[in-house]
């Protein structure tokens, strides 16, 4: 109870300051991180990911090229969210990167391009779409600390969950960081 209460304090005195409820702006934050991750995880650990998909290191930098180019869809990602709401492309944007996450629990050689490219257009309708839901969740006066707040995840996700993912792939496999992370994206 007196946790509860705790908690409790430390979200009231926080949403004033950030303009929204802090827990709304944590839950943001933190699928903000598990996607910014994903996207990032494969460039310090391209080693042994390729290895494990039985690639070599060149050829997997060619799938994440392929991923990549994906990110020119942005643009026409941010016209559906206008038109069709940005929760919904949101919620598209994570169910895409989820199926990705699952994929790369099962594929080999050249067929992890599907996974990456899911993953990368879950991203790419993700991340942006979900800085202009924040926009439109706080007020202007304290827009910019919330979307500094949201932002950060991208810094931490290479100061805390890069170690973490390196950990993981040297003790178990490289395959369980992206089951972790598809578990988060859930």
């Amino acid at each position: 109870m007196a946790q509860d209460l705790k908690k409790s304090e430390l979200s009231g005195w926080l949403s004033p300051l950030f303009g929204v409820s802090f827990s709304i702006l944590l839950g943001l934050f933190t699928v903000r991180l598990a996607s910014d991750t994903i996207e990032r995880l494969v460039y310090p650990f391209i080693a042994p990911i390729a290895a494990g998909l039985g690639l070599a290191v060149t050829s997997l930098g060619v799938v994440i090229s392929i991923r990549s180019w994906v990110g020119l869809a942005t643009p026409f990602i941010g016209l559906a969210a206008d038109r069709f709401g940005k929760k919904r492309l949101m919620v598209i944007g994570l169910s895409t990167q989820l199926v990705g996450l699952l994929l790369m629990l099962v594929v080999d050689g050249w067929w992890a391009v599907v996974p990456m490219i899911l993953t990368g257009l879950g991203t790419a309708s993700f991340v942006p779409i979900q800085l202009a839901y924040v926009s439109d969740l706080v007020p202007y006066q304290t827009r910019g600390r919330a979307l500094a707040f949201v932002d950060m995840a991208f810094s931490v996700a290479g100061i805390l969950a890069l170690p973490v993912v390196g950990w993981l792939i040297e003790n178990y496999s490289w395959r369980v960081p992206y089951a972790i992370l598809a578990a988060i994206t859930l």
